[in-house]
């Protein structure tokens, strides 16, 4: 939802508040021709399920040269052309053959590499990666992982990644968000966060991964469930299930605030740090 907000592509009825800044402008301003121009050249996204998100009756040389057609105004010769070279640049084999392909005729991993071409085709300066190794066996999802990594520094490009997989956002990010019921409780560089979380959600999901040294019989969990998001909070959404709570985290929101240099987070009773 969050990465949808960034292109413009909510429906109608929703209502998004504050701003979006992007290269000096807000994007909730932006007209839908504006935005256009943006959407695809500027900022690009990898959605999560790359089966769904190419045609399943176009070749997969259609759906890249379409983009080069239409944002940056190829010609279909060039467009061909330059596609061939992204199937290169994302590890495909016999690229130009690959043109004349389904999606259906590729692998889950291979399918993911396309898309990711697709991504990529108008250089954006942000590529938003929705959880871009789902379904994924460990050794593509590693392939993968390693081949956002080289785009990132080959092209200069940032990469918003989201992703509940603590293991992936470790291999590729700089700095990370966690949230929970859809508002950021505590952001900071990656290593700061996975050594000394602040925020008690953000502790419970680490205890929770497993560990080859995990011995107890129980698997650590977080106890209660996530509310609904049509769900009413006046206090911290966290609040039912956290461990730390007081009476004021379930009748005020805690704000985000600057603690430790670089950190922020959104509890009223942070986890002391260690």
């Amino acid at each position: 939802m969050t990465g949808r907000v960034l292109l413009g592509l909510l429906p109608k009825s929703a209502k998004v508040f504050g701003q979006v800044m992007f290269g000096g402008r807000n994007l909730l301003d932006l007209t839908e021709t504006q935005f256009n121009e943006i959407r695809g050249r500027e900022i690009a996204m990898i959605f999560q399920d790359p089966m769904t998100a190419l045609n399943p009756v176009l070749t997969i040389g259609m759906q890249i040269t379409e983009v080069l057609v239409r944002k940056l105004g190829m010609s279909g010769a060039a467009a061909e052309n330059e596609a061939v070279r992204l199937l290169d640049q994302v590890r495909i084999p016999s690229s130009r053959a690959r043109l004349r392909s389904f999606p259906h005729e590729l692998s889950g991993g291979m399918r993911q590499r396309v898309v990711i071409a697709a991504g990529i085709a108008t250089r954006p300066k942000l590529l938003i990666a929705d959880e871009p190794t789902t379904a994924l066996d460990v050794s593509v999802q590693a392939e993968i992982l390693q081949l956002l990594t080289s785009l990132r520094k080959e092209l200069g490009i940032a990469i918003i990644l989201i992703s509940h997989d603590f293991g992936v956002i470790s291999r590729i990010s700089d700095e990370v968000a966690v949230m929970y019921s859809g508002r950021i409780v505590e952001r900071g560089p990656v290593r700061d966060i996975y050594h000394r979380p602040r925020h008690p959600y953000t502790q419970g999901l680490l205890r929770a991964i497993p560990r080859i040294d995990f011995t107890d019989e129980w698997m650590p969990t977080i106890e209660g469930v996530v509310p609904s998001a049509i769900e009413l909070i006046r206090g911290c959404a966290f609040a039912p299930r956290c461990p730390r709570r007081r009476d004021e985290c379930e009748a005020t929101l805690p704000p985000l605030t600057l603690t430790d240099g670089r950190r922020l987070n959104a509890c009223f009773n942070p986890v002391p740090l260690q």
